[in-house]
């Protein structure tokens, strides 16, 4: 079983290109302009709002917020999109930051494989997205970015036309069976054993971040996500170990010659700090801001893959987490 669990999680990150094309084409429409879109969720149901989030802020008209927790933020109101995503349907946080927006007249859009939202949804006919069942949620991502990525496009928050969607699907395709995938995965190898800090471009921030959490559920590591320049005025000053290893995400497109000099620099620093400690620079070579986020991305869920087989846990396992939702239930 631990073996067909194993296989079936490569299967899941294989079929990103797919999942993405998919949910893309889970189309709803408004009638109405909103203010901005709040996507909420946790964990692998929450990644899909921060992503967005970082991809506004490059490509969009209009803020979008990508959170997750008990509580909602205090300027939601009728004029806010507000879009509840959990998988499962039964996630806690989102069911009282649901309760919160729906106190507050937002506009509500549920994006979920069943379970309580879906209920809701159906009860007070709320628009739905549904996604494909039987997932571990963090290896949905391809499909619930698709989805996403097309209610704000239906909400006119950032423009993408079906033939550039297409062309996502096409170049990610394209780079799952690239060499330079190839080349960057072949950092597995020395990465497996170390402790881990990933360091992502500000206008990249959610990258890191997936891979941190990728590394912490599917290979169990100890791993942290930083955001270059701001770790150059807090982080650095820290003493890293012997053991430590620093990760950094590089879409070389969208690297200035100043940032190339803070990166270098940044560098430089570590090393004359912390002699001992490993470096490693992945670079992404895509010249298309979101065709380039989302490789990045898919690169993180199969490198994590990988350095769980090398340090030979089960990437489908996260006992802690059941247990911790197990004691959440109790009384």
């Amino acid at each position: 079983m631990g073996i067909e669990k194993k296989e079936l999680m490569l299967e899941w990150i294989n079929s990103w290109p797919e999942d993405f094309c998919n949910g893309f084409n889970k189309k709803i429409g408004f009638n109405k302009d909103f203010s901005e879109i709040v996507f909420w969720g946790m964990g692998g149901s929450g990644i899909g709002g921060r992503v967005l989030s970082d991809i506004s802020n490059k490509c969009g008209n209009k803020i979008i917020f990508g959170g997750g927790g008990y509580n909602i933020p205090n300027w939601v109101d009728n004029n806010t999109l507000f879009v509840c995503v959990s998988y499962s349907g039964n996630t806690e946080e989102t069911i009282s930051a649901y309760n919160q927006a729906k106190d507050k007249n937002a506009a509500l859009v549920i994006v979920t494989s069943g379970g309580f939202l879906k209920e809701e949804a159906e009860k007070f006919n709320y628009k739905m997205i549904e996604l494909q069942k039987g997932r571990a949620p963090r290896a949905n991502i391809g499909e619930m970015i698709g989805v996403l990525l097309s209610i704000a496009v239906s909400a006119k928050f950032i423009q993408l036309s079906d033939k550039e969607a297409e062309d996502i699907d096409l170049k990610l395709r394209q780079y799952v069976i690239s060499k330079e995938l190839e080349d960057n995965l072949a950092i597995s190898n020395e990465i497996w054993d170390k402790n881990l800090y990933i360091i992502s471009k500000e206008n990249f921030a959610s990258t890191g971040y997936r891979l941190a959490c990728q590394f912490n559920e599917n290979a169990k590591k100890t791993a942290v996500s930083l955001i270059l320049p701001e770790l150059d005025h807090n982080f650095i000053v820290g003493k890293l170990k012997k053991n430590d290893c620093l990760i950094f995400l590089n879409p070389i497109k969208f690297e200035t010659l100043r940032d190339k000099k803070r990166r270098f620099s940044t560098i430089k620093v570590f090393k004359q700090e912390n002699k001992d400690i490993l470096i490693y620079k992945v670079n992404f070579s895509e010249s298309d801001y979101i065709i380039n986020y989302l490789k990045i991305l898919y690169y993180c869920d199969l490198l994590s893959y990988y350095v769980a087989l090398k340090s030979e846990v089960n990437p489908h396992i996260i006992e802690p987490i059941v247990k911790l939702k197990e004691m959440m239930k109790e009384d």
